[in-house]
């Protein structure tokens, strides 16, 4: 597991070695693809970020 947290009040850079290769990409193209809704509170986000991932092997996990 691993988090990043940007410290300063400008914008961060992060850079993603992922291997095998496509795998990550392909996960954040989907989620590009995606319809857009703006949601709302009670609804959630529009777009199952978790779902997605989960189909390449990618798993969110929420800090306790």
């Amino acid at each position: 597991m691993h988090k990043f947290k940007s410290l300063g009040p400008g914008d961060g850079r992060i850079l993603f070695v992922c291997s095998p290769g496509r795998i990550f990409e392909s996960f954040v193209g989907e989620i590009a693809a995606a319809p857009i809704d703006t949601g709302t509170a009670a609804s959630g986000p529009a777009v199952d970020f978790r779902a997605i991932a989960a189909k390449f092997g990618i798993e969110f996990i929420d800090e306790a």
